[in-house]
Order: C-alpha cells, then sequence, then structure tokens
C-alpha cells in the first residue's frame, strides 16, 4: 500500500515501524506537524522512509 506522500517506492509504504519494530503504523492523512515533531521529540531518531507516518511510529516508541 502506497502512503499519500513521498516517491512511490517500498521504503515510502505503509505500513510504518517504530526502530525496533515493536510498533507498526498505517495511516492515510497527513500529520501536518511532522517537522515540529521530529525536531522537538526526535532529532536524532534514524528514520528509514521519509513519510509523516513514521513519525508517529517513532513516537509511541520514544514514549512508551
Amino acid at each position: 500500500m502506497w502512503d499519500t506522500c513521498g516517491a512511490p517506492n517500498q521504503r515510502n509504504s505503509n505500513p510504518h515501524q517504530s526502530s525496533t519494530g515493536s510498533f507498526t503504523i498505517v495511516h492515510n492523512g497527513v500529520i501536518e506537524n511532522e517537522l515540529d515533531l521530529r525536531q522537538e521529540y526526535l532529532p536524532v531518531h534514524p528514520f528509514i522512509s521519509d513519510m509523516d507516518t513514521e513519525v508517529i511510529a517513532a513516537l509511541i516508541e520514544h514514549f512508551v
């Protein structure tokens, strides 16, 4: 399943996982404050994709 933005490739397709694979997210929509969330809570997190949905998986893992 392709995500709603970004290049159509395997790396950017749903589902997106947290870095440990503990959390998996499928999301259809836009997270408008994605860049703010990355900068404030995940400044050194190694993101795999260019998609905003991956930020949610990373945030859940970060706070759990």
